[in-house]
């Protein structure tokens, strides 16, 4: 699997969605933040970067969240996760483990898991946070992208292999105004010495 620059890149300042071609990755959008929600509490969020998605998240106690999600990449990739807080503080640092499993079916179908620590440190209204995930995709399809094909992406994908592993890291920053948080940061993938960054965007409302 390559990373190939685009034919025509977005400009930056739009931060518009991004979509993926050629084969299907994991959710690109996934929990950011290691607090857990609080026992009782359910969150729904919705990005427009990296990619466009929504996503509906309910406390399973006071240190354990689970979550489904659907993302727009070239067609609907749809997950579920869990996560669990190992340190859980409303200020300060917390830690968590999250693991997930997708799929998703255009041309070709796929699905696979992911999995990795959460970090974040909290004060006052602000929340920084930094994650590292390890995904592993099992796709069934052809490659069909040819080297004339072009697009608005910030980045192509083109897989020979049906099976493949990559890195994802997130780092950002979140707002918490009462129940609204505000979410900007970036995302890296990391494949075979190729990598891609994108921005971060989203809002979550949290009752």
């Amino acid at each position: 699997m390559n990373f190939q620059r685009p034919t025509l890149l977005l400009p930056i300042l739009s931060l518009a969605v991004i979509t993926l071609s050629a084969c299907s990755v994991a959710p690109l959008t996934t929990p950011t933040s290691a607090r857990s929600l609080g026992k009782g509490n359910v969150q729904l969020s919705a990005y427009v970067a990296p990619a466009t998605s929504v996503s509906f998240a309910a406390a399973l106690g006071e240190n354990t969240d689970a979550g489904v999600a659907i993302e727009q990449q070239i067609t609907i990739n749809q997950s579920i996760w869990i996560k669990h807080s190992l340190l859980n503080q409303a200020q300060g640092w917390s830690v968590a483990g999250l693991a997930g499993l997708f799929s998703a079916t255009d041309l070709a179908n796929s699905k696979g898991f992911y999995l990795g620590p959460l970090f974040s440190y909290s004060k006052g209204k602000a929340e920084w946070y930094g994650n590292l995930r390890y995904n592993r995709v099992y796709w069934d399809g052809p490659d069909n992208l040819s080297s004339e094909d072009k697009d608005d992406l910030w980045f192509d994908i083109v897989s020979d292999s049906s099976v493949y592993s990559y890195w994802q890291a997130d780092v950002g920053m979140k707002i918490h105004r009462k129940r609204i948080t505000f979410n900007l940061g970036a995302t890296c993938l990391e494949l075979g010495g190729s990598s891609a960054c994108m921005p971060i965007m989203g809002a979550g409302l949290t009752y």
